[in-house]
């Protein structure tokens, strides 16, 4: 089951299911063939062999659940200071600064990504991500 679905702010949402057979990457190939712009997906790796008018992009809750899986099968007296615990940490407050700044819509309904990427600056740093020059 394949699942497309409008951004959250669309003036009339649409959230369509779409039954394939398999999960082979030229499902959302055939459907997403006049897309273009961001697709928000969940790290399906098929996704990346999508036309490049299509920009895929991840998400948080994924990232943080890698660094989670990592942090628990550390020992627990290697957690602390670990790797795996910073980049957990980091991916919440990634987060929670995404949630509490899309509250800052232009009238248009595209957020203020400058606003919003502010104080992302030294979380996405310290991770080495690095977020664009201009959206």
């Amino acid at each position: 089951m394949w699942l497309y679905r409008t951004r959250g702010d669309a003036v009339q949402p649409i959230v369509l299911y779409d039954y394939q057979p398999d999960r082979r990457s030229k499902r959302p190939a055939v459907f997403l063939k006049d897309f273009k712009g961001y697709l928000h997906t969940d790290g399906y790796e098929g996704y990346h062999s999508l036309r490049i008018e299509i920009t895929v992009v991840g998400c948080w809750a994924h990232v943080r659940r890698k660094f989670d899986e990592a942090l628990k099968a550390l020992p627990e007296r290697d957690r602390e200071g670990s790797n795996a615990l910073h980049g957990k940490r980091n991916s919440e407050n990634t987060y929670w600064i995404f949630c509490r700044y899309t509250r800052f819509f232009s009238p248009a309904g595209e957020p203020t990504y400058a606003l919003r990427r502010l104080p992302l600056r030294p979380s996405t740093a310290a991770t080495g991500w690095s977020l664009p020059a201009t959206e």
